[in-house]
């Protein structure tokens, strides 16, 4: 009888815990039923939180979709315009070359034309001078130059019309 006896003291050890575990889980099961209904609602609110993230996402996913193809226009775009600026920026700078260039070549011409305004009563007067003496332009300076450029033609048709002139020229 001992080996009953141990096996009905540890069946009886098992049975009172399993006993003790029913009883735990019993008040665990009551306190979840009294709570089911804010447990549903819970769930309920859960359920709609997602389906609202999930709908928040896709639209998020079309609206960067729209943002992506937007932007990709834009970009294709303003490589159009970079490139058109980069030639233009080229063509410009041919042409300041070819300008400087031609400013270097006609750089006395272009002093004369620029400065002719601005000549003073007595450059003119020394231009005129200059002029009827026959002194040649290579030995004048260059404003000088310009002036007498300007104003031999005029001087000659005045030579050539007023007597006086013609007289000044051959007694000289």
């Amino acid at each position: 009888m001992s080996g009953h006896l141990i096996v009905d003291l540890i069946l009886i050890c098992l049975l009172s815990g399993i006993l003790c575990y029913a009883v735990i889980l019993n008040r665990k099961l009551r306190d979840l039923y009294a709570h089911r209904k804010e447990i549903t609602t819970f769930f309920r609110r859960f359920a709609e939180s997602l389906k609202k993230a999930e709908t928040s996402v896709s639209t998020l996913k079309d609206t960067t979709a729209s943002m992506v193809m937007e932007l990709n226009d834009k970009i294709s775009q303003a490589r159009a315009l970079r490139d058109e600026v980069a030639f233009f920026l080229e063509r410009g700078d041919k042409m300041s070359e070819m300008l400087d260039q031609q400013l270097r070549t006609h750089q006395g011409r272009l002093t004369a034309k620029s400065n002719l305004p601005e000549t003073s009563e007595k450059v003119q007067a020394v231009a005129r001078e200059a002029i009827l003496s026959g002194a040649g332009e290579d030995k004048a300076p260059i404003p000088l130059r310009a002036a007498m450029k300007t104003y031999a033609p005029t001087l000659q048709n005045k030579s050539e019309t007023s007597p006086l002139l013609k007289k000044l020229n051959q007694v000289r």
